[in-house]
Parts: structure tokens; sequence; C-alpha cells
């Protein structure tokens, strides 16, 4: 009896240091935040080819309404308000005759050198788009204010890139939500040069590969 349950508390153990190898990133808080009013500053010395930066901090936000790309966000600037990055919106957002929650999301990242930037994006829920300098550059199912082309994603990571235009990169993410508790932004968005982002999301899938090894290789010991 007693090694039965030495057996069990050893797997689970086992279970939660392979479940914090794959997810530690996300438990433990950001550095010092580096945006502030809707604007990220990133120094040369910031940007070495490894660095990635978490996008924390204070973007401007859109309540209730998508603006494309093409907008002119000065028009709207009487609805803009702070919203703290990552975290959820539902003390922002209200939803409409049919249910739905919607917002836009803005950040301005100015960089030190002109190059191919990315984003890493995990769990914007339930369905987002993302626009870099006017650009439509990637999207997990279809935010919408309409239930009708409302879709959503159950895959929330990805990554999308972009080329910097005189030294900046405007960033704007439509966010659309139907009955999901948590919703907006509530992971951290990273942020690096694409060679850092795609070197980083190699290192995230081994991380994911040995996470579900190890899920196997204790689901056997347990049944064993």
């Amino acid at each position: 009896m007693k090694k039965n349950i030495s057996i069990t508390l050893t797997i689970i153990m086992l279970f939660i240091i392979v479940y914090f190898i794959g997810n530690g990133e996300y438990f433990v808080s950001s550095s010092q935040p580096i945006a502030q009013n809707g604007i990220v500053t990133i120094e040369e010395k910031d940007l070495q080819e490894k660095t990635i930066l978490k996008l924390d901090g204070e973007w401007s936000f859109y309540p209730n309404i998508l603006l494309s790309s093409s907008d002119s966000f000065s028009a709207y600037e009487s609805e803009k308000i702070p919203i703290e990055v990552p975290a959820t919106w539902n003390s922002f957002v209200e939803p409409n005759e049919e249910g739905l929650t919607v917002g836009t999301y803005h950040v301005q990242i100015n960089v030190p050198v002109e190059g191919e930037y990315g984003l890493y994006i995990r769990s914007i829920r339930q369905s987002n788009r993302v626009f870099i300098n006017g650009e439509d550059v990637g999207s997990m199912g279809n935010p919408s204010e309409t239930l009708k082309d409302f879709k959503f994603e159950n895959d929330d990571k990805y990554t999308v890139f972009a080329q910097s235009e005189n030294l900046m990169l405007d960033i704007v993410i439509h966010v659309g939500n139907y009955n999901y508790p948590k919703a907006g932004i509530t992971f951290p968005i990273e942020f690096g040069t694409k060679d850092a982002i795609q070197r980083d999301l190699s290192m995230k899938i081994l991380a994911e590969s040995f996470v579900c090894i190890g899920y196997i290789v204790f689901g056997a010991i347990y049944i064993v």
C-alpha cells in the first residue's frame, strides 16, 4: 500500500515538473512593463539577436468597436482608453445585441534599426486578427461584430512577421469573443527580430514535445 502511494506521489511530482517545463515562462512575472501610453521604444542594446521582449504594459484600447488599420484613430480619440496587457478586458467591453464583445488593441513600437520583426502570440481569446503597418499579417478565427461572420479557433498559438517602416511597427489587433469568461490578450505577446522569434519558437516546440512524451511515459508507468 505504501509503495503504491509513493509511486503515485512520484508520478504526480514528475507530472508537475514536466508541466512547468512546458509552461513555466507564463507563471513568471515579466520584467518592468515596457509599453507606456500605447508606445514601446526599444533601444539598440535591448535588441540583441537572441533577445525576446514581452510587450507588457499599457496599450491603447478602443472598446466595443473594430477599427480597421486604415481608419484614422484620431477620429475615435474620445473612445480610446488605456488597458493593461496581458489582462482580461471584462470590465471594459459590453456585449452587443447578439452577445458578442469586440475591441481594438493598438500599440506602436519604435525600433533602433530597420529590419524584419515578429510577434509570438498565445491566447488572445476567442478570436483575433493582427495588422502591422496596415497589413493583415495573421489571424486565429475571425473577430466580427456579427455572429454570422464570427469564428473562433481552439489553436491559439502562432507567429506573425513584418518589415519595419521608418523605424516603426504600428500594431493593431482586433479581438472578438462570444461567451468566453476570460477574454482579451490574456498572455504576454512576445516581440523580437524574425530570427530571434523563429529560434525561440523552435525551442517552444521542443519543450512541448518533451512535455507530450512525458505525459505518455507517466501514463504508461501509472498503468503498469
